[in-house]
């Protein structure tokens, strides 16, 4: 999985030689692979600092920079906000299980999130902000405890992402393109040129100054619409409609 830097005037997929060195010339590697970056992270210190100092983003998916040495198994927990449990830290305490209820990278989830499996054992560290846990019903701590499945955290002036997985679909398209937003302090992007429903698009043409607003379901969908300007229209889309707007 890739390592992303954000800073708020861009957004940097970053593929690192340093992380990992692949040769896609050939149409692709022929196995699959993983990048978690964990003991790069914890041999370069400017991370961090990057994070820290420069309101850098970042967003981790399943074991994000795992490297198991100092005491940590994510090696950027201490941004993250989260960590795994190996059995190595069951004596520290862990009272970080509430749920917050109202979130600007959730605002527009609604019912079940498809992680694409179960990654138990993922914990917050105090001061992370709980987008959705599962609950542990065998835990001696009581019912109120449980695994973190998404968080998010501000590391100083970064800020962080983390989810156990996301299975393709619209809702969790939604969640990671708000994250995106909110990592990089851009939350306001939210009302310019977009639409709410989640099953739903809208595309900006800058030189034309025309609006494609999609409906990617077959089912009619109602959605919000903002221009670039931030000026909100309604509207009711057909199945699989795609209406132009000139503003």
């Amino acid at each position: 999985m890739d390592m992303l830097r954000i800073k708020e005037k861009d957004i940097i997929v970053d593929k690192s030689e340093l992380l990992y060195r692949a040769d896609f010339s050939n149409g692709g590697l022929e196995k699959d692979f993983e990048i978690a970056g964990g003991k790069w992270v914890a041999e370069n210190d400017g991370v961090l600092g990057y994070m820290e100092e420069d309101g850098g983003g970042f967003i981790g998916m399943g074991q994000p920079t795992s490297s198991m040495r100092g005491g940590r198994f994510f090696q950027l927990a201490g941004a993250l906000g989260v960590d795994e449990e190996l059995s190595f830290s069951n004596l520290k305490h862990k009272y970080n299980y509430t749920k917050v209820k109202n979130h600007f990278i959730t605002a527009e989830a609604n019912g079940e999130i498809d992680y694409g499996g179960d990654l138990d054992n993922i914990y917050a560290l105090d001061g992370t902000k709980i987008l959705d846990i599962a609950p542990n019903h065998n835990s001696v701590i009581g019912l109120d405890a449980g695994y973190v499945r998404m968080a998010c955290n501000e590391y100083g002036k970064g800020r962080t992402f983390y989810m156990t997985g996301m299975a393709c679909n619209a809702v969790n398209t939604r969640i990671l393109y708000r994250a995106l937003l909110w990592v990089a302090h851009k939350e306001e992007f939210a009302q310019k040129a977009y639409s709410t429903n989640v099953n739903t698009e809208c595309h900006y043409y800058a030189a034309s100054k025309q609006y494609a607003v999609l409906n990617n379901s077959t089912e009619e969908q109602k959605t919000t619409v903002y221009d670039i300007n931030g000026n909100a229209t309604e509207m009711i889309l057909k199945p699989l409609e795609i209406r132009w707007l000139n503003k």
